[in-house]
């Protein structure tokens, strides 16, 4: 079950469209990076996925919130995976 922390994140995200950040192409580095400094009280390095998640990975759970409102935006054309680790907000 996600944290508060993790669920407000999702919601500032899904309701800003990544709209902080401008169009462009951008890795998944610097989208992390964008998010972190417009939502430092969201994005807990501390807390791992694999604390979260049965199949979970080593990087932070924030990030994993990142990378599914990413998937929401891809299926409504709002960012395009234009390569491995490289989107395009549009």
């Amino acid at each position: 079950m996600p944290r508060p922390i993790e669920t407000t994140l999702r919601a500032l995200l899904t309701e800003s469209e990544f709209r902080f950040i401008p169009d462009g192409v951008y890795t998944q580095k610097e989208l992390y990076a964008h998010v972190k400094k417009q939502y430092p009280n969201n994005c807990d390095d501390e807390y791992l996925c694999i604390q979260n998640c049965r199949s979970g990975h080593n990087s932070p759970e924030w990030q994993h919130v990142v990378r599914s409102v990413m998937q929401i935006f891809k299926r409504t054309g709002r960012m395009v995976n234009v390569a491995r680790g490289s989107w395009s907000l549009i």
